[in-house]
């Protein structure tokens, strides 16, 4: 017995779509009956018609509109809206088929509400409301204010400050009142005047209006205060540290003060001038190394009244200081020594010089550091020139002996140190310098004043007026010494005769220092380093000449960027080669950079600056090519010359291959056989070369006449043929190869097949029968 089966139609739309007994279902007649009238009164429905509407509202109102009011459906059906939005509002729709549209806050200007009308059978189609929302002018928002003034002053109200309009519109005091005071409007200010002796609270209310006729309401909460009539009384303070050597700022914040009947905006904070301490405004900058207490005065000024001096405490917290090391020169004749008491070429502000002993113990305890070359570290008392500093045994800590330099020659030495103090603070660095004269009246060159900057290409001259020179116990003796330079390779030269000094033009750099010695005719002075600072300017670069060599058809590499040119402004910037130019023939290049007997050209895959000369065919002799270099700036350098010597130029042949043919075409053992092939330019010699089935190459004939060869055929299989044609020097180059292969085939002809193969490739085979 079959079980009864229940159907549940959810969707009577989707089984309009189907036809009866569709999808395997087996309805009963009746139900089938109705399903078909169902599906076909869906397929005759006609969709609804839709007709845009216009509608006006005020901003900031709410309209309520009948949309299907102009909307249709020929079939009569029910119409019904069920969705519906808009770009700048809420849209809702109400149970009596009408749409409720509130615009966005403030918002006018034009909208659209787009709605779905559904008939109740049909897909629903889309309409469109069209909205236009009026401007309507809003009333200024106001924000209340604050202010406190003192009893018998007046105040100005800036109350539109925090005032605005959500139209843009400009404000406009129009009204203003307060109850305990006077006020009126000022250039768009509120300005009150409380009632005479009058002190308390006050309500100022004014109005407020717009370009478009709106108005709003604001009020100012005021506190009057009583008149400023007492001075402002200082009762304590913070606790004020600071430590040595630093600045302390006082503020008024640091100190508890009562005035009554001032504003808190009015008080001023002052500070007095006192011992050990100077005063910038209200920052105290105690004296340097000092260290303690400091009694500062200050006083509070409310704008009427001063207070009495309070005396503020501010104390300094020591802290150790590190020694300041001092700079000495110092005059010795050569082979002698001195000594020196280190202890005098510093100062340490936490010893006590004038102690009871004589030296403070704590020096015991310093160490002195001699460096050659400022970094702090222990030289172990030698000296830039060789010289030495070294403790004297038995003397107190820091009495030093100085040993000078074993050479003769060197007249001024020099040496850095530092100084470590009994806490391990370090000074910065100090300096001596030792003059080392050929006599005690020998010149000693002390110091020197500016120097004025040159130009690097420039030749200068230095003013001894410009330096320090003691000479016969006197520094005004200059007029009688004369200038002893000695020239520095690489850096500069000097002509005593004009007195001028010449920067060698690869030299690169800010600064030039110069060594200058000066001499009475007797004696010379110490060695004295002059820095001067130098102006740079492009230099053009600087080419050399070169010659080479080839022979046959070699090709010349041209390295210009090493040992053919140099740039001074390169030699700092690598970089910049790479934007040089080259010119060969004439200062502006010639064309495809063509020379008498060949051609420069550009190296492919090397750096900027690599090029190859190429000689023309059958070029001999000799070759000079004028070339200039131009930087990047566009200067160009002086000329230079490259000499080629051409030996031999013949064609490099490399793997190139020349024709090679066979008179015959077939062929048997005992045949002439006649090799012949194209006359090879510059070839002086030929062989040719043969091999026999899979043997081995060997030379057939090792002198052969230019362009043939003619031989008997022996018994083979296969024999393979090729020809070399060499030069005088020796360079050779090859013909095509040919093979013969031997057979006897049909009716006793014999089968010959010719092989034709490159050098490297595979044979391919030609038969004739």
């Amino acid at each position: 017995m079959k079980k009864a089966v229940s159907i549940i139609i959810t969707c009577w739309v989707c089984l309009l779509s189907m036809t009866a007994g569709a999808s395997g279902l087996e309805f009963p007649i009746h139900l089938q009956f109705t399903l078909k009238n169902l599906h076909d009164q869906a397929s005759k429905n006609t969709k609804p018609v839709v007709t845009s509407d216009y509608v006006t509202l005020q901003e900031d109102g709410t309209g309520e509109f009948d949309f299907l009011s102009n909307d249709s459906d020929k079939d009569k059906d029910l119409l019904k809206i069920v969705a519906a939005s808009a770009l700048h509002g809420e849209v809702r729709l109400l149970p009596n088929g009408r749409v409720q549209y509130i615009p966005a806050a403030h918002f006018n200007g034009q909208d659209e509400i787009t709605y779905l009308l559904s008939d109740g059978r049909s897909v629903p189609i889309e309409g469109t409301a069209f909205i236009t929302v009026n401007s309507v002018n809003d009333a200024p928002l106001t924000t209340n204010d604050e202010v406190t003034l003192i009893a018998n002053t007046q105040v100005n109200i800036d109350v539109l400050a925090n005032d605005s309009d959500i139209d843009g519109d400009a404000l406009t005091l129009s009204e203003v009142s307060a109850k305990q005071g006077y006020v009126l409007i000022s250039n768009n200010l509120v300005q009150y005047t409380p009632y005479f002796d009058y002190d308390g609270p006050d309500v100022i209310t004014y109005s407020v209006s717009d370009s478009n006729g709106g108005v709003s309401v604001g009020s100012v909460s005021v506190t009057v205060l009583k008149e400023n009539k007492l001075p402002p009384i200082i009762t304590a303070q913070q606790a004020l540290h600071m430590d040595e050597d630093t600045q302390f700022e006082l503020k008024l914040s640091h100190f508890v003060y009562s005035d009554v009947d001032s504003l808190p905006k009015d008080i001023r904070l002052e500070v007095g001038s006192g011992t050990n301490y100077q005063v910038k405004d209200l920052t105290v900058i105690p004296n340097k190394h000092y260290y303690g207490e400091l009694s500062v005065p200050v006083t509070l000024f409310d704008g009427k009244h001063r207070s009495e001096v309070f005396n503020a405490t501010l104390t300094v917290a020591p802290i150790n200081d590190h020694p300041d090391a001092g700079r000495i020169i110092l005059d010795i004749v050569k082979g002698e020594k001195l000594t020196l008491h280190m202890s005098g070429m510093m100062h340490d502000p936490d010893i006590n010089y004038r102690h009871e002993s004589g030296l403070d113990p704590r020096l015991e305890q310093f160490r002195y550091i001699f460096n050659k070359d400022a970094t702090g570290a222990d030289d172990k008392g030698w000296t830039r020139q060789g010289g030495r500093f070294l403790q004297i045994p038995g003397e107190r800590n820091g009495h030093v002996e100085y040993i000078p330099p074993s050479d003769p020659s060197i007249t001024r030495d020099s040496v850095f140190f530092f100084v470590y103090d009994d806490m391990g603070a370090r000074s910065g660095r100090g300096d001596i310098v030792i003059e080392i004269k050929e006599s005690k009246s020998s010149p000693v060159i002390r110091s020197h004043y500016n120097i004025p900057a040159v130009l690097e290409d420039q030749p200068f001259s230095l003013d001894m007026n410009a330096f320090r020179i003691l000479y016969q116990g006197s520094l005004s003796n200059n007029h009688q010494l004369n200038w002893v330079i000695p020239n520095e390779l690489g850096r500069y030269t000097y002509d005593a005769a004009t007195n001028l000094i010449t920067i060698d033009p690869l030299f690169e750099g800010t600064d030039l220092n110069v060594f200058v010695q000066v001499s009475d005719g007797a004696s010379n002075s110490n060695k004295y380093r002059v820095p001067v600072r130098l102006i740079q300017v492009n230099e053009a670069p600087i080419v050399f000449d070169a010659e080479f060599t080839l022979i046959g058809q070699q090709s010349g590499e041209i390295h210009f960027r090493t040992g053919m040119l140099i740039d001074p402004e390169a030699q700092a910037a690598p970089g910049l080669l790479d934007r040089f130019t080259y010119q060969f023939m004439t200062p502006s290049g010639s064309a495809d950079n063509k020379t008498k007997l060949g051609k420069i050209v550009r190296v492919p895959g090397q750096p900027h600056g690599v090029f190859r000369y190429v000689a023309d065919s059958g070029s001999t002799g000799k070759e000079v090519v004028p070339y200039w270099v131009t930087d990047e700036q566009g200067l160009q350098s002086q000329k230079g010359f490259i000499l080629f010597n051409l030996e031999n130029n013949e064609p490099d042949p490399g793997l190139e291959e020349f024709a090679l043919n066979i008179d015959k075409a077939t062929a048997k053992a005992g045949d002439s056989v006649t090799l012949s092939w194209p006359v090879q330019a510059h070839a002086t010699t030929y062989r040719v070369w043969h091999k026999v089935d899979a043997g081995q190459w060997q030379v057939l004939k090792s002198n052969a006449q230019a362009g043939q060869h003619q031989f008997v055929l022996g018994q083979f299989n296969v024999s393979t043929y090729y020809v070399e044609a060499c030069t005088a020097t020796n360079q050779c180059w090859r013909s095509k190869s040919t093979s013969l292969t031997q057979t006897k085939g049909k009716g006793g002809k014999k089968q010959v097949i010719f092989i034709h193969t490159d050098l490297l490739g595979s044979p391919v085979a030609e038969s004739t029968n």
